[in-house]
């Protein structure tokens, strides 16, 4: 499954999409990745969960035909040959990859990690993340299909096996949320330890966390959030997952609005306002347990997990209601 990125030609369109009650215009975007904007900011990552909710409630059935589709709104300024074939692990990693470049935006992900055993994506023990690589214009702008190409070929799901508390040699590229409206929403990353990763593109009103999920032979499917994933230890990493907050540090700003040069630096944990090991230790008895042991409550009610997550997402609301 590799990224097949052959530009023919380039379109210059102006695509408009309302779905959902939000309406996307798309600018034409150079091949070239240009960085106009230092920071993802709260209203870049609703617009990026925007985008990945467009792309779901499309009823596409393939990452190729997600990203050809209606539901893209930047498919216009596509190159004409860019073609996005990936699993579960690339598919997410695509998408905001993609939404980053159409939107002037700094990126930045881990390109090297280590772990035990003979087959990492599987390891009883955490993975490590090793180095990072910076989306940088050094002066011509970034290659936007070879560096697609090159996340698509470095990612895989044994990078999203790393205890969320781990933050050295470098930062890792998600930070584990708190389980509360808000903290989890369309764009946060779903991760079973058994191999599979989905993104979330929607959270009902009654508490269902929906999402959207790529497979082996490149299709997508559609469910909703529950045991399927299973309850993981923290040191394994599994769960809900979302993207760490970047910067772009010490660029020099030209002429055109557009960045040059800087490096990305990422938000501690401490940094993170909803940083919370809650999915994995509990919120009872001190919070102290660890995956299966945890213990959830509320409204003085026990629940496992999964009923724990409908409930806070929710805000307690009775299904129907």
């Amino acid at each position: 499954m590799g990224i097949i990125a052959i530009a023919r030609g380039f379109f210059a369109a102006l695509a408009m999409l309302a779905s959902a009650g939000t309406i996307f215009r798309a600018e034409a975007a150079p091949i070239s990745w240009r960085i106009s904007k230092t920071e993802w900011t709260a209203a870049d990552e609703k617009r990026f969960g925007d985008f990945v909710r467009t792309i779901a409630e499309s009823g596409c059935k393939t990452t190729v035909e997600c990203m050809k589709g209606p539901g893209n709104p930047y498919r216009g300024s596509d190159p004409a040959g860019l073609t996005f074939h990936a699993d579960c692990a690339k598919w997410i990693y695509m998408l905001r990859a993609y939404y980053a470049w159409k939107n002037g935006l700094p990126f930045s992900y881990v390109d090297k990690i280590a772990g035990k055993g003979t087959d990492i994506r599987f390891s009883q023990s955490s993975n490590h993340a090793l180095s990072r690589h910076d989306l940088v214009d050094r002066g011509t702008g970034i290659a936007a299909e070879a560096a697609l190409k090159a996340i698509h070929n470095k990612v895989w799901s044994a990078t999203y096996r790393m205890d969320p508390v781990a933050e050295i040699p470098v930062e890792q590229d998600f930070y584990s949320p708190r389980i509360a409206p808000g903290a989890i929403h369309a764009g946060t990353v779903v991760y079973d330890i058994n191999g599979h990763v989905a993104i979330v593109y929607d959270v009902t009103d009654d508490g269902h966390i929906l999402y959207m999920d790529a497979h082996p032979d490149q299709s997508v499917s559609r469910s909703t959030y529950g045991p399927q994933f299973g309850q993981s230890t923290a040191k394994l990493g599994g769960g809900f997952k979302n993207f760490r907050p970047l910067k772009l540090v010490g660029a020099i700003r030209r002429k055109d609005g557009t960045f040059l040069g800087g490096r990305v630096v990422l938000a501690s944990n401490r940094e993170i306002v909803d940083y919370s090991l809650e999915q994995y230790r509990g919120n009872t008895g001190g919070a102290k347990g660890d995956g299966p042991d945890a213990q959830f409550s509320y409204n003085n009610a026990s629940l496992d997990l999964f009923e724990y997550a409908r409930a806070a997402m929710s805000g307690g609301k009775p299904p129907g209601l």
